[in-house]
């Protein structure tokens, strides 16, 4: 429970502290002393060991908080809990400088990251700086080239249940008949997992998603909540269920159309530069690489429990 504590408490700390900020280490630990001459006594809101927090220091921290945070910022009582909260978050961080904790080997190695990463964003927004003319004639050209990735398909809304025994289908279409609801029946008996758990529902389905048989019967249904009979793929006996459809669209180059392409029009062209500076680059530095060694490698699982940007969907359901 007490480790639970710090580890909220620090949290929170870290937000307050990282959250937007841009002043350094030696900045937090003291102001300049012109900076403080500014501040006169009455426009002294706080002080901690000779550092003077005013009403707009007070205000940019609030305004850093997370939004429900802020949002219980309301009354005399949440605000002077806030102005405490502030007053000891720099109390704790000027002990760790105190301690030196600004030399901390995690500290430095994680302000190297940052160091890092913001010249390389700093440096890219520069060498990317220059304007990028696109004529009318690209952007025609672009829009013909990859017109398929803006036309719409035919889509139909559908939900289905999915046994592995015929037997078991026919007994829950005679259920559906009877009027017992779809939705329980597919939670309850459908072996499809990605869907059962959501009464079957597979939301707008494009051709090609689901096997052939499949397709073939509910692209051909058009009346709202009709029940399919007993459809047999590879995955097992489907029982379908129509909800709506959505013509195919066509697209053409209207204004929010033509904005997509630009900017893919955009980013193709500063790839290209990018890749034009790195080549030009390894001309002037030393570069060797071993990609032998890749055979053995093995793509690590996410780090801190979240999930990855890896496209991990299959065909099939």
């Amino acid at each position: 429970m007490f480790k639970k504590c710090i580890t909220i408490v620090m949290a929170v700390f870290v937000m307050q502290m990282f959250i937007g900020c841009s002043e350094t280490a030696e900045e937090k630990a003291g102001k300049t002393e012109s900076a403080k001459a500014g501040k006169t006594e009455s426009a002294q809101l706080a002080s901690v060991d000779g550092e003077v927090i005013s009403l707009q220091d007070f205000s940019d921290h609030v305004s850093k908080l997370p939004s429900k945070m802020r949002r219980a910022i309301v009354d005399r009582d949440s605000k002077v809990k806030a102005l405490n909260d502030l007053v000891n978050e720099k109390l704790i961080f000027r002990e760790a400088l105190n301690k030196g904790y600004d030399n901390n080997q995690n500290v430095v190695a994680e302000l190297e990251k940052i160091k890092r990463g913001l010249i390389l964003r700093e440096f890219l927004q520069d060498l990317l700086s220059t304007e990028i003319p696109i004529s009318d004639e690209e952007v025609i050209t672009y829009f013909n080239e990859h017109k398929s990735e803006y036309d719409k398909p035919e889509r139909v809304r559908v939900s289905h249940i999915v046994t592995t025994d015929r037997e078991q289908a026919e007994k829950l279409i005679t259920k559906i008949k009877q009027g017992e609801n779809f939705k329980e029946l597919a939670k309850k008996h459908s072996v499809d997992t990605t869907s059962n758990y959501k009464g079957g529902d597979l939301g707008f389905i494009e051709r090609g998603r689901m096997p052939a048989e499949f397709d073939e019967v509910a692209f051909a249904m058009s009346r709202e909540g009709e029940t399919s009979s007993i459809v047999k793929t590879e995955k097992g006996y489907h029982i379908i269920k129509f909800y709506t459809r959505i013509d195919a669209f066509e697209s053409s180059l209207i204004p929010s159309v033509m904005g997509n392409v630009k900017r893919k029009i955009i980013q193709k062209k500063q790839e290209e530069i990018i890749h034009n500076f790195t080549a030009e680059l390894k001309g002037r530095y030393e570069v060797v690489t071993n990609e032998d060694m890749l055979d053995s490698f093995v793509v690590p699982r996410p780090s801190g429990g979240h999930g990855g940007f890896m496209n991990t969907r299959g065909g099939g359901h």
